[in-house]
């Protein structure tokens, strides 16, 4: 007998995607029905499904409160720091959580290059420039040789790591715990990033949001950056102190920023981000990838094993 497993999924999604899924569910899922909602309208009270797939929808603690207990909940990203601001409003005692780890690193290691391309190459400038018709040429910046340091050496920092070597830059690892990793030239703690920061060209945030890296790149650590350095943040926004940022940016006490991810999102239209020449700014998209549900159900089949 089949289990049943409920995918949660915004409706305008869902509508694109059902097919796609409920194949894929055949393929890596064949034990499992699938059922797919997009409020709690689309459950009963009293539901039980075996298996409950969902990313941190607004309509997904109303769903969880409205159904029974599920025996394992699974979360489309890789990060479930959200779960504890909702430990209090859902009994989740004995239920097997999982995430997707490594869902997306492969795109978001390819979004980051592109923002450190960008701001070597000048090409945020040269769209502005185009825009306005102007033709004016500028200095490029080689990265081969340059330095990078990426504070996180999860399966996202790693995948960044691999491809930051592969153009000749030097990478340090930020990490907490100190371990062997391959293909890392050096690695420091926490504690020692405002010292390594102020030799590296690029910072590279892939650190999940926690106590620890909550307000991790304030003020103290930007004024020890590089003039010529770039922030990269592929995170969480709250990992940067966005104040102290926008005034390292306006008064040009570093080179740029490529922001993914911010305090408040969608960012509000009167955020000083939006007219900063020196900010690549992207609403939260580099982990978006065409194998993105693929590579869901192949981590999910893996765990269910």
């Amino acid at each position: 007998m089949q289990k049943k497993a409920l995918f949660l999924q915004k409706k305008h999604i869902l509508e694109d995607q059902q097919a796609e899924l409920t194949a894929l569910f055949r393929e890596y899922l064949p034990g499992y029905q699938p059922f797919f909602a997009s409020s709690a309208g689309d459950v009963s009270p009293g539901d039980f499904y075996h298996l409950v797939i969902t990313s941190f929808h607004d309509f997904f603690p109303e769903v969880m409160k409205k159904i029974s207990k599920p025996e394992h909940l699974h979360f489309t990203g890789s990060g479930t720091d959200k779960l504890d601001d909702m430990s209090q409003e859902l009994d989740l005692d004995g239920v097997t959580i999982t995430n997707s780890a490594g869902v997306n690193a492969v795109t978001i290691a390819e979004h980051v290059i592109a923002g450190i391309l960008t701001f070597a190459k000048n090409l945020h400038l040269y769209r502005d420039q185009q825009n306005n018709k102007v033709w004016k040429r500028r200095w490029h910046t080689e990265i081969s040789g340059q330095s990078v340091t990426i504070v996180g050496l999860g399966s996202i920092g790693m995948e960044v790591a691999r491809r930051c070597r592969a153009l000749g830059l030097q990478v340090t690892g930020c990490v907490r715990t100190m371990r062997i990793y391959t293909g890392i030239d050096s690695l420091c703690t926490l504690d020692e990033l405002p010292e390594v920061a102020s030799q590296s060209d690029y910072v590279v945030l892939c650190v999940p949001l926690t106590r620890q890296t909550k307000g991790l790149i304030d003020r103290h650590i930007l004024g020890r950056f590089k003039k010529t350095a770039v922030l990269v943040n592929v995170s969480r926004g709250e990992v940067v102190d966005e104040q102290a940022l926008t005034d390292a940016l306006q008064h040009y006490r570093i080179k740029g920023a490529v922001l993914d991810v911010f305090h408040q999102e969608p960012l509000p239209e009167d955020h000083p981000f939006w007219q900063l020449d020196n900010v690549l700014l992207t609403p939260h998209v580099a982990g978006t990838t065409q194998h993105y549900m693929r590579n869901l159900f192949r981590i999910l089949h893996e765990k269910l094993q």
